[in-house]
């Protein structure tokens, strides 16, 4: 059999299997959004809001009494109500399109929920004390390899959700009940 041939099965085969496993997915696919859209979305994900600091405080209680009890589920469940992906993946959109004023506006609500974030934690360990560092800290003061696999890959769902459109449901990354200010819209334009 020559290489062509053998390619050509291959590739036919394929396509027959793809066809068979997503039985008329293809239809549903969405299309790729306006480069308009996406500076909006990003814009509207580095502007903090009420319900981000909300959600960010809610986050850091959660984290800290899960921290103090020893308790992974609630630490992930912490990590997962955070809001902080949506500042941070702005932050990298607006270095890749060279955006001074959205980096800028990213780190400004980055640093501010980060600083809410350990003052938060800060008054919850002296109201309820520490008295000994469980294995749930001590885990995170010694990062391995598997550390900086999950690192790496943890920014690139929230880059896949934003690249898609989502008509008729709310964004994962932003509150829909808060509509973009209206003093930021000249610069969407």
């Amino acid at each position: 059999m020559s290489v062509k041939r053998i390619y050509r099965l291959v590739y036919v085969s394929s396509k027959r299997l793809i066809r068979k496993i997503t039985r008329g997915w293809a239809p549903y696919l969405e299309g790729p959004v306006s480069a308009e859209e996406l500076n909006t979305q990003m814009y509207s994900n580095a502007i903090p809001s009420h319900g981000f600091f909300l959600m960010l405080g809610l986050s850091a209680i959660i984290a800290t009494l899960g921290l103090i009890a020893n308790s992974a589920p609630a630490i992930i469940g912490a990590m997962i109500i955070a809001p902080l992906m949506a500042p941070i993946v702005s932050i990298a959109y607006g270095i890749a399109c060279t955006d001074r004023h959205l980096i800028i506006l990213s780190a400004i609500t980055i640093t501010a929920g980060t600083l809410v974030v350990v003052g938060i934690s800060f008054a919850g360990v002296s109201v309820f004390g520490l008295r000994i560092a469980g294995s749930e800290i001590l885990a995170r003061t010694s990062p391995s390899f598997l550390d900086l696999g999950v690192a790496s890959a943890s920014p690139w769902p929230p880059v896949a959700l934003e690249l898609l459109p989502r008509p008729g449901r709310a964004s994962p990354t932003r509150s829909p009940v808060l509509p973009l200010p209206s003093r930021w819209s000249h610069r969407l334009r």
